[in-house]
């Protein structure tokens, strides 16, 4: 299962931690796979931000009339329906009809990304998928993030996609080539200054 945050009061905003993998928060942190706020479109001289954490799973960002979200989007989050969650979320919530504008940050890249069967039996039709001269199978998690938003969203999108692999990058935090030492990798999308529990 997924679970999406959607913060309405300052108390809210206060109690926020990143989506995705947080090595222990406190128990008064509201911490999810993802995390939806709303604020201004213009957010020149933002005072806050909410961002997420990975280590070779996607940082997904979107952004829609005045609503702003962060997605933790690995195999397991897209298979549950997360994208798709959080996209209802944001209609609901009165996001724009016309545009969605979406980054998809750096990730385990599907020339390294090998997976086997049990990932794409539970992905189906929602993962992307190559397999090699050898039959191994690879997941292209950026192109998987991009087919289901794409179909979830149901109006003009712009989605940016980095082409960044975590795995052969050594500037990024990497689980699958550090296992337990490795890091965790930061993205972040910028809210307006807070004003009486809104954003202002």
């Amino acid at each position: 299962s997924c679970r999406v945050i959607e913060a309405a009061s300052l108390e809210d905003y206060r109690r926020l931690v990143c989506a995705g993998q947080s090595a222990s928060p406190r128990p008064e942190e509201l911490q999810g796979d993802a995390i939806i706020v709303q604020t201004q479109a213009d957010t020149a001289g933002g005072a806050m931000a909410i961002g997420v954490t990975t280590a070779d799973c996607v940082p997904l960002l979107l952004l829609t009339g005045g609503l702003r979200a962060v997605i933790h989007a690995g195999w397991r989050g897209i298979s549950s329906g997360i994208i798709d969650e959080c996209v209802l979320r944001l209609q609901e919530a009165g996001g724009s009809a016309e545009s969605l504008e979406a980054v998809i940050g750096p990730c385990a890249g599907c020339a390294l990304y090998e997976v086997g069967s049990e990932v794409s039996d539970c992905l189906g039709d929602r993962g992307v998928f190559r397999r090699d001269s050898d039959g191994r199978l690879f997941l292209d998690l950026a192109a998987s993030c991009e087919q289901n938003l794409r179909k979830a969203w149901k109006g003009q999108a712009t989605i940016r996609t980095s082409r960044v692999c975590t795995i052969s990058d050594k500037g990024f935090h990497s689980y699958r080539r550090d296992g337990h030492r490795s890091g965790r990798n930061l993205a972040f999308i910028t809210l307006g200054k807070l004003l009486n529990g809104k954003c202002k």
